[in-house]
């Protein structure tokens, strides 16, 4: 869907052309689909989902709990981002096999909460036994420290500070009201094994 030009929760028409070749190829897929199939009776079912997460989380998911193992300070309160745990993605696909409408249909997938990289933070922290971090690091240095992480990596189509504190809201209003799907599982109620990966430190 392209980088957010808003806060605002975010639906399926609210789309920006992707800046980089992993989402511009994805977007000609889905036009793709839809110039071949949309007069047709076949079930062709795009599911755009936000940010996935579960027990063995990968990426930026994966580096923040390695960070808080080994200390990062507590990061500042900015930002929120729409997720989805891979439960409830698959309960989703499963739904859609047993149900598919006829045509080309387009949803976002996601759960009913938003998360803050803090509220992350505070999460992964309190699911390893230990206390509240302390934010001593000034919101300056986070700046600094993301856009040294921007110069020593591949170019991205996001900074790393807006991928750490932006705001990026979905709605799944559509899917669920065709469907009756629902999203069932909280990051809380997972986030104890994302924890306990890896080495502890205090």
């Amino acid at each position: 869907m392209g980088s957010p030009s808003s806060p605002d929760l975010r639906l399926e028409s609210h789309c920006n052309e992707p800046a980089d070749a992993y989402g511009l190829s994805k977007w000609r897929a889905e036009n793709a689909l839809r110039e071949e199939f949309s007069q047709g009776d076949m079930s062709v079912i795009i599911l755009r989902p936000a940010l996935v997460y579960g027990s063995n989380a990968k990426g930026n998911l994966q580096r923040l709990a390695a960070a808080v193992r080994k200390g990062l300070p507590r990061p500042p309160a900015m930002g929120q981002r729409s997720m989805i745990a891979v439960q409830d993605l698959a309960s989703l696909i499963c739904c859609i096999v047993q149900q598919a409408p006829a045509g080309v249909h387009t949803w976002i997938a996601c759960g009913d909460q938003a998360y803050s990289t803090r509220a992350i933070y505070d999460l992964l922290r309190a699911a390893g036994g230990r206390g509240r971090g302390v934010g001593w690091l000034p919101l300056w240095a986070w700046r600094g420290a993301s856009l040294a992480l921007d110069l020593f990596s591949a170019p991205a189509a996001e900074h790393t500070f807006d991928k750490l504190f932006g705001t990026e809201l979905y709605s799944s209003a559509a899917v669920q009201a065709a469907t009756g799907w629902r999203p069932r599982v909280r990051l809380e109620d997972v986030i104890g094994s994302m924890a306990a990966t890896g080495p502890r430190n205090s």
